[in-house]
């Protein structure tokens, strides 16, 4: 008797796609890059009737309410799009620019902080508010990070407050967490059956609701992921599809 085994270990793509207006756009389809686990899960909420005539109380029905599909992946890479989807943001790009005199607070004191509005800066210029200006030494008055825009008041003896900033600062992506609401996305697994000689295998989900990622690690040891998590909803009267190649 011939014993036929037919094992699965699957590899592959994870492609995405928003729904708008019903309609998948397809033309916007692009890949997550490296998706390191993705799972489907299914789930049946039922309601369980019992007789009662027999004295044993015996189930005797099974009403099936609901059927559920979920779908969870693990994103490694970091991309600016990828990071919009799980922090459902509104990013912005801010151009590389140059500030004239941006004004600090007029209570500083020795030791107190100034976080300019700008980071990425360059050519930064600090002085104070007398008629005829003094510019503030560095190291003297002052010290600055200029990747974060953090400056440090050393000393303000014989300056007059507030102080006054110029400086160049470079572009930079800003992404305003939780503020966007889709209307789904379609999902499609282009996967491979490593232990069957890389047989193909298509998996799609036509819209689903993707939740916002629920945490993400920002200091850690290792390679940094983040999960994304999202639940099937019925697409032209489908919830998802597994296609063998």
């Amino acid at each position: 008797m011939t014993t036929v085994t037919q094992y699965f270990s699957g590899q592959g793509k994870l492609f995405i796609a928003p729904v708008l207006g019903g309609v998948i756009q397809e033309k916007k389809l692009r890949w997550l890059g490296n998706v390191p686990t993705l799972q489907l899960a299914t789930e049946i909420e039922t309601e369980t009737h019992k007789e009662s005539w027999s004295g044993t109380r015996a189930k005797d029905f099974t009403l099936k309410k609901e059927k559920s599909l979920t779908v969870n992946a693990t994103i490694e890479e970091f991309t600016r799009d990828n990071l919009v989807l799980a922090l459902q943001a509104i990013d912005e790009e801010i151009v590389s620019g140059s500030v004239n005199d941006e004004i600090s607070a007029n209570d500083l004191v020795a030791d107190d902080v100034w976080l300019l509005k700008h980071q990425r800066i360059s050519q930064l210029v600090l002085t104070d508010s007398t008629a005829t200006p003094t510019v503030l030494k560095a190291g003297e008055h002052y010290r600055v990070d200029e990747t974060f825009g953090r400056i440090t008041i050393n000393s303000v003896k014989g300056l007059k407050l507030p102080l006054k900033a110029a400086y160049a600062y470079e572009k930079s992506v800003s992404l305003d967490m939780l503020q966007t609401n889709s209307e789904g996305h379609y999902l499609r697994f282009e996967g491979l059956n490593t232990a069957d000689g890389n047989k193909p295998v298509l998996v799609e989900v036509f819209k689903a609701d993707l939740s916002p990622t629920a945490s993400l690690d920002l200091i850690t040891d290792e390679l940094g992921s983040f999960e994304l998590k999202s639940e099937a909803l019925l697409h032209n009267a489908q919830l998802a599809k597994v296609t063998l190649l």
